[in-house]
């Protein structure tokens, strides 16, 4: 991977970086509010106001995803932050320049949680056909919200999860539109019917940790950062057979792992100014992924296209300003 941009703009700690599904855009949410920036100029896209407030809950996003409407040409940003609250934001090819805000949805019970987790089912959405958001939030809800290419949002379903149960981590599955959610501490995970929320399944032999979770349905497996290293699991059966040791971690429950380049690769944050790429063949890491500075580089997204691949990785020092810096590969 070579660098591809440098790109600057958040004044505080990033906890979400996330790229619109052709690689046009990338975003981050975190402390410093949300910027968003088009990857073809490395420019910034102007978004609706938010103050600059890193002690108010509402003004701190902690998870993020986008959409894009393929018929109606509309890129949809969602977003959500630290009281609860789910925020979508659009942009239609004439304004690529320019976001507009579209609504608030209330994702947890009152107004006081963390949207711990968010996730698309199908990040490009084919006409005639409706966007799914899942969304997880601190108080245990794991709710389902449908999107229309008209921008009308509605809700599938909301569950509460068991008290020992906190959704760090939802994902859908394609097949089935069902919902994984992997519990932070405790070793749980389960599946909820993507129609209604009931129950699928419920395992108790996860990790002891599960800060973050990526899944690769198509080679069955899912990987977890453990706290200390990300550990590989297969999805069908759960069975443990990768272990990636990297850098010493100093703090083990915030490093995000996500697959790379069709589940051939895991990316991992560390504490130490770079992100690892490992081989998911061989466990070992192929290559580090520097940061401008010393700081932690926690967050990490990645971006599979026909002609080449990226991965970005974001600046998370407490009280610093936060870069995101993008990495491109030749397919």
């Amino acid at each position: 991977y070579k660098k591809l941009a440098t790109l600057s703009g958040p004044r505080n700690v990033i906890q979400s970086v996330s790229f619109s599904n052709d690689g046009a855009f990338v975003s981050a949410a975190g402390y410093g509010g949300v910027t968003i920036w088009d990857l073809n100029t490395s420019g910034t896209v102007a978004t609706p106001h938010l103050p600059y407030e890193p002690k108010d809950p509402k003004h701190v996003y902690s998870s993020s995803a986008w959409l894009y409407f393929e018929g109606a040409d509309k890129y949809v940003f969602a977003v959500g932050n630290m009281a609860g609250e789910m925020f979508l934001w659009f942009l239609d090819s004439t304004q690529k320049a320019r976001t507009s805000s579209l609504c608030s949805q209330i994702v947890d019970e009152n107004r006081t949680h963390q949207v711990m987790s968010m996730h698309v089912l199908e990040p490009k959405v084919t006409p005639g056909n409706l966007g799914r958001i899942v969304t997880s939030t601190s108080d245990r809800f794991v709710a389902v919200w449908t999107l229309t290419s008209n921008l009308e949002i509605a809700n599938v379903f909301k569950v509460k999860l068991p008290a020992d149960f906190l959704p760090r981590t939802v994902k859908f599955l394609h097949g089935s539109q069902n919902v994984l959610a992997f519990a932070k501490t405790g070793g749980g995970y389960l599946q909820l019917k993507g129609e209604n929320g009931e129950y699928s399944w419920v395992k108790k032999d996860g990790l002891p940790e599960m800060h973050s979770v990526a899944v690769d349905e198509r080679n069955d497996m899912f990987a977890a950062w453990a706290g200390q290293r990300a550990e590989l699991f297969k999805l069908s059966n759960s069975e443990h057979f990768k272990t990636f040791q990297g850098e010493v971690c100093l703090v083990g429950n915030t490093k995000q792992v996500v697959f790379a380049e069709d589940g051939s690769f895991l990316v991992a944050g560390t504490d130490h100014g770079f992100a690892e790429i490992f081989s998911v063949q061989s466990a070992l890491c192929v290559q580090h992924l520097n940061y401008p500075r010393k700081a932690l580089v926690q967050y990490v997204a990645s971006c599979t296209l026909s002609t080449n691949h990226l991965i970005a990785i974001a600046g998370s020092t407490k009280d610093q300003p936060g870069d995101v810096v993008v990495f491109k590969k030749k397919r």
